[in-house]
């Protein structure tokens, strides 16, 4: 299951009460707890209530919350104009984006000691994407500039940090790679075609 449905099963009260909570050591501002307080006031806990990021009928998710008809304040226009280079939208950008960063952190503050220990943890443990090899994998691919680049637009013009950790900005100056055999699909794209080869 996906982060959204885990919080309805835990409970939108309780997963409100931990965001609350994790303010005072989360050095960058968010929404997060604001909203899920605002669900819980609402009634909307999870599965237990019937209503949270998803309905759900005889203890089974069914559809999922349309945020435009319920809690119209709640929500945050999003400009999502623009197509990026890594296929992703403007959502999933700001989705995935801070799970990259935060990969990065975890490497450059050595609470893992290798790139693919962390991208390891992230998709057994979290669910992260197994075709993506993780988010450092991803970074890779995509290209850890690109990364940046798209991290500080949208710290520029988003009202929630978006600013690359200061590992992120060194591999993109510098060039490297956290797995230095992937290869962006541009730099595919620039090898010469291989021919024949032995038999």
């Amino acid at each position: 299951m996906g982060p959204l449905e885990l919080l309805d099963q835990v409970g939108l009260d309780v997963a409100a009460d931990v965001a609350k909570s994790l303010t005072a050591v989360q050095g960058d501002p968010s929404p997060t707890p604001e909203r899920l307080a605002a669900m819980a006031e609402r009634g909307w806990l999870g599965r237990k209530s019937g209503h949270g990021f998803y309905h759900y009928s005889h203890g089974r998710r069914r559809r999922p919350t349309r945020w435009e008809d319920a809690l119209p304040f709640l929500r945050s226009p999003l400009d999502d104009s623009g197509a990026s280079p890594t296929g992703m939208n403007g959502v999933q950008r700001r989705l995935i984006y801070p799970m990259v960063n935060e990969a990065a952190h975890c490497l450059e503050t050595g609470v893992a000691d290798a790139a693919w220990m962390i991208d390891l943890a992230m998709v057994m443990g979290t669910g992260f994407a197994p075709f993506r090899g993780g988010p450092l994998r991803a970074a890779d691919t995509w290209g850890i500039g690109l990364v940046v680049e798209e991290m500080e637009d949208l710290h520029r013009g988003a009202g929630v940090r978006f600013a690359p950790c200061d590992l992120l900005k060194e591999m993109s100056r510098d060039g490297r790679k956290f797995h230095p055999g992937a290869e962006t699909p541009r730099e595919a794209a620039q090898q010469p075609a291989k021919v024949g080869g032995s038999v």
